[in-house]
């Protein structure tokens, strides 16, 4: 099958709303009702930070969120990444886990964050969530910190681009 990454537009607002949502309850996610939010989204989109990832029928199958947020910035993160982004908000429709959707937007993601001139990108993986922790290690990603935020536990893991 066919798919297709592309940003996010307002149109897109209630299903990506409603991915998320789908996503609440599986294991390792953190996520609430209240987290991510139509707020979260809506700011997403307006920064033209957030990507769809779409079947070849146009279906949302995945979507993350990539930008310059800095907010992980009072971490501690390798110094030689002088314009780093965060990947935020990332998740696949339960329905198509475990099928590589998950790499699929992620590399897909990391290419267009390389030309938009980030040379690097850092984010948050929940402790209990071993198939993102999985998803990240094959991905070139390493951890390099721990961290409580938000009312969890937390890996902090990045990657400098090539």
């Amino acid at each position: 099958m066919q798919y297709k990454l592309r940003l996010a537009e307002h149109k897109d607002s209630a299903s990506i709303v409603q991915l998320y949502h789908a996503i609440i309850g599986t294991p390792g996610c953190t996520w609430d009702e209240e987290y991510p939010s139509a707020e979260d989204v809506a700011e997403d989109i307006k920064l033209s930070c957030l990507y769809c990832l779409e079947d070849g029928i146009g279906t949302l199958v995945a979507v993350a969120a990539a930008g310059a947020f800095e907010e992980l910035s009072h971490l501690s993160w390798d110094a030689r990444m002088n314009k780093p982004c965060e990947l935020a908000r990332i998740g696949v429709h339960p329905s198509m886990q475990h099928k590589g959707i998950g790499a699929m937007i992620l590399k897909e993601v990391i290419k267009d964050c390389q030309k938009r001139g980030f040379d690097g990108m850092r984010f948050l993986v929940s402790k209990t969530n071993p198939g993102a922790i999985a998803l990240y290690n094959k991905s070139g990603f390493r951890e390099c910190g721990e961290t409580y935020m938000y009312g969890h536990d937390f890996y902090c893991y990045q990657r400098i681009f090539d």
